[in-house]
């Protein structure tokens, strides 16, 4: 047996190794999904961190692609969620998205990200009260590269954050890395102008706590 029939068969066993775990961590992913229940994270999270783009392109041929980045904030949720429960609200930022806003929005944007002047034309007025009342700090951004100065100047211990799958995914993996506590809720439509969320769904997370 030659070098080229050693490489051709341990081709073949790390594909074959590959693709049984795929299928193991996006069928568990699904039953995250579709019921809520949440088998053996570390495991899905990882299969399907270093498998991303092959995840991609299977879940492609059966469904939209964007369910491999939903099962991935699904599992960060629930591998962070007792942690985030312990972090009091006061150590918590929230970072919402400036597409959340009115086209006639009067706010401005600075350094931080946007200003929010309470207008009540979106449901951003909202979420500043919630975030207000329960002591969070929030940061209104324009994209993910208002998130390292933001970091820099507040130091939170724990962060939720809002966004479309892809991006939350990313933003999610990014903050994991840097050992800290996250959580995320997806908004209900993508796009640029005058996105939705789930105002239930985040006042939910934004409660969560141990008392």
């Amino acid at each position: 047996m030659n070098i080229y029939d050693l490489i051709g068969i341990f081709s073949v066993l790390f594909i074959g190794i590959m693709l049984v775990l795929l299928a193991i961590a996006l069928t568990l992913g699904y039953i995250a999904i579709k019921k809520g229940l949440i088998f053996l994270p570390g495991i899905i999270l990882w299969v399907l961190t270093v498998f991303y783009i092959p995840a991609k392109k299977i879940s492609g041929i059966f469904t939209d692609d964007i369910v491999i980045d939903k099962i991935c904030v699904e599992v960060m949720n629930k591998i962070n969620e007792k942690y985030f429960k312990e972090i009091e609200y006061k150590d918590r930022t929230i970072f919402i998205p400036q597409c959340l806003r009115s086209v006639n929005c009067p706010a401005k944007i600075n350094y931080y990200g946007l200003n929010c002047v309470s207008c009540d034309k979106c449901c951003i007025a909202k979420i500043k009260n919630k975030a207000d009342e329960l002591g969070y700090s929030l940061c209104i951004i324009p994209g993910s590269r208002f998130i390292p100065r933001i970091l820099n100047k507040i130091n939170p211990k724990a962060v939720l954050c809002v966004a479309c799958p892809i991006e939350l995914n990313e933003v999610m993996a990014m903050l994991s890395n840097k050992n800290m506590c996250v959580q995320g809720v997806t908004l209900l439509k993508d796009g640029c102008v005058e996105t939705d969320v789930n105002i239930d769904e985040l006042f939910h997370v934004m409660e969560l706590s141990l008392k």
